[in-house]
């Protein structure tokens, strides 16, 4: 005789089981987006120090956000006159990035100061997703892409930009095999030919999922 419980567990079993597969997805999805994130906030790289073996490498074939966070320059320029000798301001800092004879960034300009920085995004991102806005984020990112093999270099350029004649603080050529996967801190030899005391760049592979490029927003 028929157990007349077999209809209702007939429907109930494949629930569970698809319930489970679904689990099962996201728990992997969080996991790859755990170890990725974990990747990208590695610690920062002095100028001139190749990684440890131990650390990321930027990947070969992929690309890459270059995003220059934040430039500090000296208290005068390299030729140890002030930056602005009418007022005695500090520089309005630009810079520029160079890669392979083009150049593929011209940033905003911060004036009077010493330190200059640049958000990632153009717009928050966090709450155009709240409020259901679009995310077009190639047009809100604010940093030009590279591509990584293995020799690649890109020139950053900084200078003060005055309406009349501008003042070169100085270049640093960025080698990508000596940089990482997140943020890298370069602190070069001071010399009477730059007046670059600190830059702080980020390098972040262009498939980085969207819950990370939020993160980073909250910390700048």
């Amino acid at each position: 005789m028929p157990r007349p419980d077999l209809p209702m567990r007939s429907r109930v079993l494949p629930w569970l089981w698809a319930t489970g597969a679904v689990l099962l997805v996201a728990g992997s999805g969080l996991a790859t987006w755990q170890w990725r994130r974990s990747a990208a906030l590695a610690p920062a790289t002095a100028a001139g120090t190749r990684p440890a073996e131990s650390t990321p490498h930027l990947l070969a074939g992929h690309d890459y956000y270059l995003h220059v966070k934040l430039i500090e320059l000296t208290e005068r320029r390299p030729d140890g006159k002030a930056w602005d000798s009418v007022d005695g301001s500090g520089p309005d800092i630009k810079f520029s990035l160079t890669w392979r004879h083009n150049v593929i960034w011209n940033s905003p300009e911060k004036p009077d100061t010493l330190i200059g920085s640049w958000d990632f995004l153009k717009v928050d991102l966090r709450q155009m997703i709240v409020t259901g806005g679009p995310t077009d984020l190639e047009g809100m990112v604010n940093a030009p892409l590279v591509h990584c093999e293995k020799g690649e270099t890109v020139e950053l350029k900084v200078w003060d930009n005055d309406t009349v004649g501008s003042d070169d603080a100085g270049s640093l050529v960025l080698k990508l095999d000596d940089l990482r996967p997140g943020e890298n801190t370069l602190t070069p030899p001071l010399d009477k030919q730059h007046a670059i005391k600190r830059v702080v760049l980020a390098l972040i592979d262009r498939r980085t999922p969207v819950p990370e490029l939020v993160n980073m927003i909250s910390n700048r």
